[in-house]
């Protein structure tokens, strides 16, 4: 049967339907390969929406974006032997667990894998920090529902070569792009659904047409949510010790692409991840301030290790030559995601110079903001006199009058902290909007040296992933306790003086033992008085 230009490109159109049926974002596409050539119309090349430039569309589509909630697994292997065996090992263990990953032969080289997935619910807090640290949650849930799948599979990643910019793009840019079922290639070749993965790539060619029918969303067991949970809190307090550094804070310019390790070893064994090297590169050149020429001497002497051909290279030179640096930012974390941790020697790195420069200087002012003798020998003084505490509370005062009673309590559950024989004290402050609680609190917290407080909400093991010291004040304002976080809190203060422990996986089902240090103090408020009583 003959298939025309018209039929594929009705298909392609009710497949897109389809999906978007499950993608809360637009789904956009790129009619066209390449970059517009002088005098064709702009939004043929470009990234549009498929509904709003669908009278476009003459030929069949290019590409369209993944889904936020699309696990898409895109090999880069060119041995078909090695492909079809890892491939195989995924088709036979989703087959066997009823997982409704799509098989795709690409039309060119690869075998491509689609999974779609259900919603699921997260821990609110975690929801919260999340959007204050800017961690991309699905980015996080793509990528380790991915590695599971494989893992559980018994399939190799590495031996793969999984092009990682189709699973871990970022939540702020467009997206990624993959084939569409039905766009043809240069030599004929196609994108179609397969049910069984073809011996050699010859038998693959002469595979027929087909479209999926239906669009089936996976629902995660409980084993993934878990996992993903471990992952979230790693990405948090990741990002809250600051460990994947923000260039934009720095100033770069002047300094050669070697000066950065991980562009030096780019461009001395090229990567499987040609594109994204090619737009690392030219991110980070913009950012040194180097002349197009030489970012484009860079890029080619990048693309001279990978295994690419002439036509790819001009392509890629093309579309990376027009990046929006105000749309898209040069990323440790985003270089380490596509190359791996080793394509990084921070040691050796510009930026760890830039960070060390801030470090030392933090510590001079350190030096220089000491406590001078004559505070020191007051505060003996009054310790020695007795009238400390009055002095602390009379201090207390002068930034938050009234509420004398509890800024007594307060200060008693600091002092007992140093009680080797207590059970702790936690103040749980409830009452109305604007009554004063939070600021009496906030006033009392001010006064304690700021290693030995901890102001945030939290998700229900997050605490355990914090890296704080004996004797912590954690302090929440307007808390909503889950059941998950009160049973984590009764935990850590019924083990006030021992600490708390919490065994768990990491995300790479390692076992890993966490803990809540000893003689920590909960300090909670909330508008109404339905939590645990015991505070």
């Amino acid at each position: 049967m003959t298939v025309t230009c018209e039929d594929v490109i009705k298909r392609q159109r009710q497949y897109l339907d389809m999906l978007q049926v499950i993608s809360k974002k637009p789904i956009l596409m790129k009619i066209r390969e390449g970059a517009t050539p002088e005098g064709a119309d702009y939004d043929e090349y470009m990234w549009v929406d498929y509904k709003m430039r669908w009278n476009k569309v003459t030929v069949p589509i290019y590409t369209r974006t993944i889904l936020t909630n699309e696990v898409c697994i895109d090999p880069d292997v060119k041995e078909w032997h090695v492909l079809r065996e890892e491939m195989q090992k995924l088709y036979d263990y989703c087959k066997a667990n009823s997982i409704p990953l799509q098989f795709a032969y690409s039309g060119g080289n690869g075998i491509h894998g689609h999974l779609f997935l259900n919603s699921f619910e997260l821990n609110k807090d975690d929801l919260k920090m999340a959007l204050e640290y800017d961690v991309d949650l699905p980015k996080i849930v793509r990528d380790t529902v991915m590695n599971l799948l494989l893992e559980d599979a018994g399939a190799s990643r590495s031996r793969l070569k999984i092009d990682a910019g189709k699973v871990t793009f970022d939540k702020k840019s467009k997206g990624s792009m993959i084939r569409e079922y039905g766009t043809t290639r240069t030599d004929g070749g196609f994108k179609t659904l397969i049910s069984a993965l073809p011996d050699t790539k010859e038998k693959a060619r002469k595979l027929p047409l087909v479209f999926p029918q239906s669009i089936e969303q996976w629902t995660l067991p409980e084993r993934y949510i878990e996992v993903i949970n471990i992952a979230i809190a790693d990405a948090i307090t990741k990002a809250e010790e600051c460990n994947d550094y923000n260039t934009e804070i720095f100033h770069l310019e002047g300094n050669e692409l070697i000066a950065f390790p991980c562009m030096k070893k780019l461009l001395k064994n090229g990567a499987n991840s040609r594109y994204y090297g090619a737009v690392s590169i030219t991110l980070l050149s913009k950012r040194c301030g180097l002349p197009w020429t030489t970012t484009e001497e860079h890029i080619r002497q990048f693309f001279s290790k990978c295994v690419i051909t002439a036509e790819e290279i001009e392509l890629r030179i093309n579309n990376v030559k027009t990046l929006d640096s105000s749309a898209h930012r040069f990323s440790c974390r985003k270089v380490k995601e596509h190359f791996g941790e080793d394509i990084c020697s921070f040691d050796k790195c510009m930026v760890c110079k830039k960070i060390n420069k801030i470090k030392a200087k933090t510590t001079d002012e350190g030096v220089k903001e000491k406590t001078p003798e004559n505070i020191k020998k007051l505060a003996d003084e009054k310790m020695m006199g007795g009238t400390h505490i009055k002095f602390i509370l009379d201090t207390h005062q002068t930034m938050h009058a009234g509420d004398y009673n509890l800024s007594e309590s307060l200060l008693v559950a600091i002092g007992d902290q140093s009680v080797l024989n207590s059970d702790g004290i936690h103040p749980k402050v409830s009452g109305g909007f604007g009554k004063g609680k939070t600021h009496c609190c906030k006033t009392m917290i001010h006064l304690v040296p700021g290693e030995y407080r901890l102001k945030t909400s939290l998700s229900d093991k997050a605490i355990y992933y914090m890296k704080i010291k004996p004797g912590t004040i954690i302090f929440s304002d307007d808390v909503d306790l889950s059941e998950s976080l009160e049973s984590v809190i009764k935990r850590a203060t019924s083990n006030f003086q021992e600490g708390d422990t919490y065994t768990t996986v990491d995300k790479n089902r390692e076992v890993q033992t966490l803990t809540i240090p000893p003689r920590v103090s909960w300090w909670l408020t909330s508008v109404d008085d339905n939590q645990v009583n015991s505070y």
